[in-house]
């Protein structure tokens, strides 16, 4: 495959895959009533076949650049891809702990194959086509559960809840076989060095503040989707009433304009329309000031246009902090690899105590506003990636 076909399958198999584990993912959520019953269990512990995804994504991350050295990277994504794959078999499993264990071996999976992707892309993607490929890269998961969100029940409707995650998970295997198809995703093989010496490369990274820079960067924005993901309906349903299809149909509004917003500064940095510090700031400052408005719009036209802009300002700084993280001295795709397993897992580790205050405020009687408006200060820590150095800077 030439140089040239590889820079566009590439990208479209790391997007295509990571959509479909959105899909598998969250397309779940909407099928609790059939889960409860069929699983005999309540709505709680239907909640933790989405919530175990997440674990899996807090733990393994950290660990996928250290494998991704030592096997490789091709070696290391179709592992990734065969541990997501399991999802076909999740709804056919007897009994509720059986879907609890592969549902958590389907998120290692995906957080080894989100860990890896800026990778893959530093490897396969040719300079000029990064921030684009990190831009589609951003938004995959996010467009997966709009997918699986809107989809699961129509198709629950005419096939069941089993055909439903089968028919989700089938998206995996297509674009698996693909993977295998495209053959080696990196040009470089996977240094023939021992464990140790491996592990004090990783400590090196540990200790670069490029790291930490960029896991607290991404770190709010992803507490602030979290939250919204988990209270944006009962807020919609106790400030205006609104019935819980309505109300959820707020939260796939805000997922889907998070789509074309990170195109689109994907886009303008390919053909360096801003420079990526720029696009960090203006994402950072959109996001908690749409945020603050949409939660308190009084009418569908502006809550419209708030919570389209909230989507956008939550994605708009991904591409940007990627990018400019693939700019850094040194940074070769191993490297990149451990700085984003690290940054993965980091922020999913502390984002995820978000939504449980949150929840806390809530069952504590208080409105969900009230703890949701100051959480939109979340949105803030991109402004932390200004301390990375400058692209100028960077390239000497």
């Amino acid at each position: 495959m030439s140089p040239n076909v590889r820079s566009v399958v590439v990208p479209v198999v790391l997007f295509g895959m990571y959509a479909a584990f959105g899909a598998a993912w969250l397309g779940a959520r909407p099928l609790f009533p059939e889960l409860q019953q069929a699983l005999g269990v309540d709505v709680r512990a239907a909640a933790w076949l989405i919530n175990i995804v997440s674990m899996a994504k807090s733990v393994t991350p950290i660990l996928a650049g250290i494998i991704a050295a030592r096997i490789g990277l091709t070696t290391t994504m179709r592992g990734a891809a065969a541990l997501m794959c399991v999802a076909l078999l999740v709804p056919w499993l007897p009994g509720y702990w059986a879907w609890i264990g592969a549902r958590f071996l389907f998120g290692v999976g995906g957080a080894i194959w989100f860990a890896l992707m800026g990778a893959v892309v530093v490897d396969a993607v040719k300079p000029e086509g990064r921030s684009f490929a990190n831009a589609l890269n951003g938004v995959a998961v996010n467009t997966g559960a709009v997918v699986g969100l809107k989809a699961a029940l129509p198709l629950n409707q005419v096939v069941g809840y089993q055909m439903t995650l089968t028919i989700f998970a089938l998206a995996i295997v297509v674009f698996s076989v693909v993977l295998v198809a495209v053959g080696p995703l990196s040009t470089s093989k996977p240094p023939q060095v021992p464990l140790s010496t491996l592990m004090k490369s990783y400590a090196s990274v540990l200790s670069e503040p490029a790291t930490w820079i960029v896991a607290a960067a991404f770190t709010g924005p992803l507490a602030l989707y979290l939250i919204l993901s988990s209270f944006l309906p009962t807020h919609m349903n106790e400030a205006f009433k609104m019935e819980r299809p309505e109300a959820l149909g707020w939260l796939i509004h805000l997922m889907l304009w998070a789509i074309p917003g990170s195109l689109v500064v994907g886009v303008l940095l390919q053909k360096k329309i801003g420079a990526p510090r720029l696009h960090m700031v203006l994402g950072a400052l959109l996001a908690p000031v749409a945020t603050y408005f949409a939660l308190n719009a009084a009418d569908d036209a502006s809550r419209s246009v708030w919570f389209a802009l909230v989507g956008v300002g939550l994605f708009w700084p991904v591409a940007p902090l990627v990018t400019t993280l693939q700019k850094l001295p040194n940074m070769t795709a191993s490297r990149v690899g451990m700085v984003m397993g690290t940054m993965a897992s980091v922020s999913y580790v502390v984002s995820a105590f978000a939504p449980d205050v949150v929840g806390r405020v809530v069952a504590g009687g208080q409105p969900a506003a009230t703890a949701m408006v100051p959480c939109s200060l979340f949105g803030l820590t991109p402004l932390i990636a200004l301390l990375l150095p400058s692209q100028k800077s960077a390239e000497g």
